[in-house]
C-alpha cells in the first residue's frame, strides 16, 4: 500500500477534518505581523538605550563616592535591556512556528531579530525617535520620571565639588542658581581675565564642578549642561572655565 493512501485511510478512520490553505496562510501572517512588531518595540528599546547610554555623566562618574565603575554600572538603563529580550523573545516564538520557521536554527533566528532591532534601533535614535519616546514617557509616566530625577540628584553634592540646577539671575562674574533641593546658591564664575563666559541664559539648567566656599557658596571651575542632556542636546557643548 502506498503512503498516500495510508494518509487517505488514516483520514477516514480518525475523521480528520482537513483546513483550507488560507487558514494556514492567515496564520503565517499573524505570526510574521507579531514577530515584526516585536522587533520594532525591540528596536525602540535599543534607540533609547543608547540615548541613555549618551547620557552618563563622566564628571558624575569621577566625582562619586561610589567609583565609576559603579556609577556606570549603576547607570545602565536595565529596564530598557529587559524590555529588549522579551521583545526578542517573543519575535523568536513568532518566527520559529512559521511554515518556514523549522528550517531555521534558534541561534540564527535570535541573531537575526537582535541584529534588525540594533540596526532599526539605531536609524530611530538618528532621527530622534528614542528622544521622543523618553521624553514622552518622562512627562506621563510618574515612575520613569522618577528615575530621571534620581540620577539629577547624583549632582547635588556640592561637598564633593558637584553642583547643578537651574540659572535664576546672571551678574558679573556670578549665577543665582537654585538646585535640585529648591536652594539657591551664589556660584562665583573663576576664569582668566578676558575670558569669555559660556553663553547661558536665564532658565537654564547647568551642572557645576568645583568647590564649597560656604553656606550656599559655590566656586565653578567647570560649567556643562545639566541632567536631563539629551532635553538640551546640541543647544551648548562642555566650556571650562581656566
Amino acid at each position: 500500500m502506498s503512503i498516500s493512501k495510508k494518509v487517505l485511510e488514516t483520514i477516514e478512520e480518525k475523521h480528520v477534518e482537513l483546513k483550507p490553505k488560507w487558514q494556514f496562510l492567515l496564520k503565517d501572517w499573524v505570526l510574521w505581523f507579531v514577530g515584526g512588531f516585536s522587533i520594532i518595540i525591540g528596536s525602540v528599546a535599543v534607540s533609547v538605550m543608547i540615548l541613555l547610554v549618551q547620557d552618563f555623566d563622566l564628571d558624575v562618574a569621577r566625582y562619586s563616592h561610589r567609583g565609576s565603575v559603579v556609577e556606570l554600572f549603576s547607570a545602565f538603563p536595565y529596564l530598557w535591556g529587559v524590555i529588549l529580550l522579551v521583545f526578542v523573545g517573543i519575535a523568536y516564538m513568532q518566527m520559529k512556528h512559521t511554515h518556514t520557521g523549522y528550517r531555521y536554527s534558534p541561534y540564527v533566528i535570535v541573531l537575526l531579530s537582535v541584529g534588525l532591532s540594533i540596526v532599526i534601533g539605531t536609524i530611530f535614535f538618528f532621527i530622534g525617535f528614542g528622544h521622543s519616546v523618553d521624553r514622552v514617557l518622562s512627562n506621563k509616566v510618574p515612575k520613569y520620571n522618577m528615575m530621571i530625577q534620581q540620577k539629577a540628584e547624583r549632582w547635588a553634592y556640592p561637598e564633593r565639588g558637584l553642583l547643578a540646577g537651574i540659572i535664576l539671575r546672571i551678574e558679573d562674574r556670578s549665577l543665582l542658581l537654585e538646585d535640585v533641593k529648591k536652594e539657591e546658591w551664589v556660584v562665583r564664575l573663576e576664569s582668566s581675565e578676558g575670558h569669555v563666559l559660556p553663553p547661558f541664559s536665564v532658565g537654564d539648567r547647568i551642572g557645576l564642578v568645583g568647590e564649597k566656599l560656604e553656606d550656599h557658596v559655590f566656586v565653578a571651575h567647570k560649567i556643562r549642561p545639566w541632567m536631563p542632556k539629551r532635553e538640551m542636546r546640541g543647544v551648548i557643548k562642555m566650556r571650562r572655565l581656566q
